[in-house]
């Protein structure tokens, strides 16, 4: 029984054990919502001595709830609040509570809050009072809360109207009146206004709409426009800067005091507005009747009405601009030199007047129905059904057909567009161009006649319009820039042509005289830009262009390229010599042209005249060796001759089946005494060697050059120059690798090769080698190589190039091998001539007495009947009479009246199959391009000899 009862006990220690357990839970859990809740919470005791609170109530009090730990609850309250915390005291007296009550309470810095309190009596288990339970929260932040947002509301409410009115205006004036007076209510301002422009540039302002009350009319009412002073200005740029609302009174303010009292504006309020097309306006509210201090929350909505009425004016504003411009368009369409149709199906739909006029119907009327097809000609038809069909949009060519039928050049151009906004048509321009064909014709026939004067002409020309855009450019100057007419023509003459160092200067320069602001100057010098990218010096004459009624159009200017002569200033004595040289060079080119015919014709009569008394004389004769000597110095003359005209271009090669081991041989002292002392020469021939057919001269030129710039490349140390000879069977794969333009046909070659153990050269070096005046010596002419590579092509061999930095160089240069067939063939060729003799009737011109008379001796002695011209229309006469009995014709190329080309043409209108040699100093090539896929049977090269002038007589009449 004792051990029952004492498990029943301890049964019962544990379940208090527990429940005080669970209450101590439960009442920390409750502790910890208390002390986190969002609301104050305190209690003291019934001498107000506090003896807890949770944090929100000692926040709000400015202390933690440590501190206010043992502190009496009147720490609170103060002396002027007395009777509140007497009145609330009694009611919980009374009621042990009072619930729901306001109360200022003091906080630790001494500031003042309002506080809602419920307070309760709380009893011990005997009934009697022992702590006083308080429950508060700071309404101030609630009021603050709750004011805000009401005036929020307020604020949505005003947006809410004035997005009503701005969604009911129908036009912009409309939108505006309607606004100025809402927002005039909505402020009770005493007016309401909009100006315009906010343009501080602008020279005037006004104020085209208002709304106001009836005693405080403003300048609208009196329709005053007002200048744009400095105070003005000052506050439309403050407006635009700062882009935002601006409140100002006459106390202090920055808009103008005469203003301000001329309307008795004592407060106001503005913004700017800003619609994307035109100028800002001005939108503000003045304040006449009181000083107003406008408030935070009016300028926010005054900043928001601003933004709306700018989105919903940009709106307005665009919209009328669209339906504007629908109306010019409409108007333009009417009006346009253009006929324009829209088409459906191929079917039109709509036309304005000019598509009736251009294809001959009365009025749009009539054109609206057809079908494309009937005002496109058949030959046009497939390409515009097919363009239309496809949708191509950009403008082409085709041939309109009018009512009557007749045709007529026409510009079509088609866009697919949204009709209407239902479907898509064919929106289609058509422009006749039959004027514009017409005035182009004459304009290219004008336009080619001067295009070919200023091609012959030596000099460049070229024309710039008022922007300085090429509009023509000659032969000349594509030659001098380097660059073909396409890539000149259309381009800025300053930015691509003219120095970048100058480019400023000349420009303007150029742009004072188009204006008229500069006196022309007819001689200007400035330097361009070549194609190559280097600068070339022109001595510029200028001539302004003008229209028929005396407008600016541009300039035109003429120049000769004088960067050799300023160069030769510029680079004193060692470049002087290179610049003379060349001008050497393209004068004797000049010359040798000029003098050919003169000075071959008196070679001519010297050479025939000792030819014809040689073969009269027998070699005993005391005169025969001074007739030697006279031919002997001719030919030299006419050798040299022969030379310069070679080095023109136009010259011929003395050309025979000549041994390369023998050449060399020839120049080899020279060569020897050409180079430095310290270089040695070592020779490598090759036994058998095959003939070449060349000019022994031109050779000998070739090898003298190689072994020039290998001396050079050698410098002044010396080494070692080697001249081999070989010869090579050279396929296509090999000669596509050498340096000349047309690949030589594979074969058997003999070549020339030039080796140094000099510095070498680089792959840069190597590619500009062959280019005229190019020289890696600075005292070098750079013509060497290029003469070299000229006479190579000429014979129709190649150059091969072998060369690295500090290895040396070797040239190898190839000519096409001679077979033993053709040197026999030659050698009978010359034998059987010895025998020949001519027959038949020749007719000899010439405008030359000496030539026809040496000529007609040289003929006679052949055998042949001569007949003689003194120049070409003689010579025509002569072969209408005779052209039946004249066996061939011995023709001189220049001559006065008709020259050999004319002569040519006219004796072929006689007698198509006649046979002509043509004489000149000229060589083959130059004369035959004159001919155009016509050249003459043969040609004789001035001055000739018996032997030559029987040669090619024998051919041509042996054929």
């Amino acid at each position: 029984m004792k051990e029952n009862a004492k498990t029943l006990e301890m049964a019962k220690l544990r379940k208090q054990i527990e429940d005080q357990s669970a209450l101590l839970a439960d009442y920390s859990r409750f502790k910890d919502i208390v002390d986190h809740a969002d609301h104050g919470h305190a209690i003291f005791d019934m001498d107000g001595r506090i003896v807890y609170t949770n944090e929100y109530f000692a926040r709000i009090h400015g202390y933690t709830p440590e501190e206010l730990e043992s502190r009496n609850f009147s720490v609170f309250h103060t002396d002027k609040h007395f009777i509140k915390t007497a009145e609330v005291t009694r009611a919980v007296e009374e009621n042990g509570e009072c619930s729901n009550y306001e109360i200022v309470h003091t906080r630790r810095d001494g500031s003042e809050f309002t506080i809602r309190m419920s307070v309760r009596i709380l009893n011990d288990e005997n009934g009697v009072p022992e702590f006083v339970s308080a429950y508060g929260i700071d309404i101030d932040d609630w009021k603050l809360n709750q004011k805000t947002n009401e005036l929020h509301v307020k604020f949505l409410k005003n947006l809410n109207l004035i997005d009503t009115v701005l969604r009911k205006s129908v036009t912009v004036d409309q939108m505006m009146s309607d606004v100025l007076q809402v927002v005039l209510d909505m402020y009770q301002a005493d007016r309401a206004w909009l100006l315009f422009p906010c343009d501080p540039d602008a020279e005037q302002w006004s104020v085209p709409m208002e709304c106001v009350r009836p005693e405080y009319p403003g300048a609208e009412s009196i329709g005053q426009i007002f200048p744009m002073t400095a105070e003005v200005k000052e506050l439309f740029q403050t407006l635009l800067e700062k882009d935002d609302v601006v409140t100002i009174d006459s106390r202090n303010s920055i808009a103008p005091d005469d203003i301000n009292k001329q309307f008795s504006t004592r407060s106001q309020i503005m913004a700017p507005i800003r619609p994307r097309t035109g100028s800002p306006w001005v939108f503000g509210l003045h304040q006449c009747s009181y000083f107003r201090q406008w408030t935070t929350e009016e300028i926010d909505l005054f900043r928001e009405i601003s933004h709306r009425i700018s989105d919903s004016l940009s709106t307005m504003l665009l919209v009328r601009d669209l339906r504007e411009s629908e109306e010019k368009l409409r108007y333009l369409a009417d009006t346009s030199m253009e006929a324009i149709f829209f088409t459906r199906n191929m079917i039109c739909m709509e036309a304005n007047q000019m598509a009736a006029n251009m294809f001959g119907w009365n009025s749009p009327a009539e054109f609206i129905g057809k079908v494309v097809s009937d005002v496109i000609a058949p030959e046009s038809w497939k390409m515009v059904e097919k363009n239309l069909i496809n949708q191509f949009d950009e403008p082409y060519e085709a041939v309109g057909m009018r009512r009557d039928g007749s045709r007529f050049p026409i510009i079509v151009h088609s866009k697919s567009i949204l009709y209407k906004k239902q479907y898509k048509v064919q929106a289609t321009s058509v422009v006749d161009i039959s004027r514009q064909r017409e005035t182009e014709d004459l304009l290219r026939q004008a336009r080619k006649r001067a295009e070919r004067y200023l091609n012959i002409a030596n000099a460049m020309f070229v024309a710039l319009d008022t922007e300085g855009i090429v509009t023509l450019v000659n032969k000349k100057s594509q030659e001098i820039l380097g660059r073909d007419k396409q890539d000149i023509v259309g381009k800025n003459w300053f930015n691509n042509f003219v120095s970048e160092s100058i480019r400023d200067q000349v420009r303007e320069v150029f742009q004072e005289l188009i204006n008229g602001n500069l006196e022309l100057v007819e001689y200007y010098e400035n330097p361009i830009i070549a194609g190559d990218g280097t600068e070339r010096l022109i001595a510029w004459h200028n001539a302004i262009i003008t229209d028929s009624s005396g407008r600016v159009t541009g300039l035109l200017s003429s120049g000769q390229d004088i960067t050799v002569y300023r160069k030769a200033q510029e680079e004193r004595l060692s470049l002087k010599k290179q610049v003379l040289h060349a001008q050497k060079l393209e004068s004797l080119g000049i010359l040798a042209g000029g003098i050919a015919h003169d000075f071959n014709n008196i070679l001519m009569a010297i050479l025939g005249n000792a030819d014809l008394a040689l073969m009269k004389m027998v070699a005993e004769n005391p005169a025969y060796d001074n007739m030697k000597a006279i031919e002997t110095s001719a030919k030299r003359a006419a050798d040299l001759a022969r030379q310069m005209l070679a080095y023109s271009g136009k010259g011929k090669f003395l050309v025979e089946a000549i041994n390369l081991n023998h050449a060399v041989d020839e120049i080899t002292h020279m060569l020897e005494v050409s180079i430095s002392k310290k270089t040695s020469m070592e020779f490598h021939y090759s036994d058998d060697l095959p003939l070449i057919e060349a000019d022994a001269t031109q050779v000998r030129q070739i090898i003298m050059n190689l072994v020039t710039n290998a001396s050079d490349a050698l410098g002044k140390t010396g080494g070692i120059i080697s001249i081999t000879t070989g010869t090579m069977n050279c396929d296509e794969s090999y000669l596509s690798s050498t340096y000349v333009d047309e690949i030589p046909p594979p074969g058997q070659y003999v070549y020339l090769e030039v080796t140094d153990t000099g510095c070498g050269m680089s792959r840069e070096t190597i590619s500009r080698m062959f280019e005229p005046f190019f020289s890696t010596k600075f005292t070098g002419r750079g013509l060497g190589l290029s003469a070299v590579l000229g006479i190579v092509k000429g014979h129709g061999g190649t150059i091969n190039v072998y060369s690295e930095p500090g290895t040396g160089t070797s040239i190898k240069v190839l000519f096409p091998a001679l077979t033993e067939s053709q040197v026999q063939s030659s050698d009978k060729t010359e034998i059987s001539q010895a025998a020949w003799t001519g027959y038949g009737t020749i007719l000899l011109v010439d405008d030359e007495e000496t030539i026809l008379s040496v000529g007609e001796q040289m003929l006679k002695h052949m055998g042949f009947d001569v007949l003689t011209a003194y120049d070409g229309e003689q010579a025509v006469n002569i072969y209408k009479k005779f052209s039946d009995s004249i066996t061939l014709v011995i023709l001189d190329f220049i001559m006065p009246r008709l020259d050999g080309e004319e002569t040519l043409r006219e004796l072929r209108h006689i007698k198509e199959d006649v046979k002509v040699v043509m004489c000149s100093g000229y060589n083959a090539r130059e004369i035959n391009r004159s001919f155009e896929g016509k050249p003459p049977a043969g040609f004789l090269h001035k001055p000739y000899i018996f032997s030559e002038l029987k040669s090619v007589l024998q051919q041509l009449i042996n054929r």
